[in-house]
């Protein structure tokens, strides 16, 4: 019931479906460039003392679109 939900919600192009689109290019690319991704930790790290995990939303698990947009 709510993987059919966040499939609307996804499909709605209002803002936030435009934006989850550009958001999850954005971490398809960075998953493809480790380099990049490296560099990205490195400034995490040396800024927030920590490092954020960049997590891709899966279609049939409607949690992990909450985590990932979160």
């Amino acid at each position: 019931q709510f993987n059919l939900i966040v499939g609307d919600l996804f499909k709605a192009k209002d803002d936030y479906g435009q934006y989850g689109d550009l958001t999850q290019d954005l971490i398809t690319w960075l998953h493809s460039k480790t380099h990049v991704l490296a560099l990205l930790h490195e400034l995490q790290m040396s800024t927030l003392g920590k490092t954020l995990a960049i997590i891709c939303a899966v279609l049939t698990q409607w949690l992990s679109h909450y985590l990932a947009y979160q």
